[in-house]
């Protein structure tokens, strides 16, 4: 079980305050993912700013400021709870959702059961074995949208 969230600004904001309300949000989502949790800011130039960490945002929240700025249009986020079926004995920040490719930024609440083999058919390239990292090479590969 996991809890994903974002924020579409379609318009320049108080990032500071947008910053402090998702925050609490992924505070909040915790009941739905302790394992980990990640945030991906993308900017209007196309520049993205990652912040992804084990353990809990409430232990860490320190973290979760100066991620966003006035520049930021698209936030997506993650908190997870790792299935056993995917336990990782030594997980790196690799491991840790939004995944981000070349074109597409990803998080996923479910189980891809056929990821190894997407990832032998579309000649993927991963860089943890986490199912839902093969979205993004996917996407890359495959969708012309």
């Amino acid at each position: 079980m996991c809890s994903v969230s974002g924020v579409i600004l379609l318009e320049r904001a108080d990032y500071r305050e947008v910053e402090r309300r998702l925050a609490r949000i992924l505070v909040k989502a915790e009941d739905r993912g302790r394992d980990s949790f990640g945030v991906v800011a993308v900017n209007r130039d196309g520049s993205v700013n990652v912040v992804k960490s084990l353990g809990r945002p409430s232990t860490q929240e320190e973290k979760l400021r100066g991620i966003l700025s006035e520049d930021t249009f698209v936030v997506v986020a993650n908190n997870r709870a790792e299935p056993t079926t995917e336990y990782v004995r030594q997980k790196t920040q690799e491991d840790i959702q939004p995944f981000v490719g070349e074109r597409y930024i990803v998080t996923h609440n479910g189980i891809i059961a056929n990821d190894q083999e997407l990832e032998v058919k579309y000649k993927l390239t991963r860089k943890t074995k986490i199912d839902s990292a093969v979205i993004p090479p996917l996407l890359d590969k495959t969708w012309d949208g």
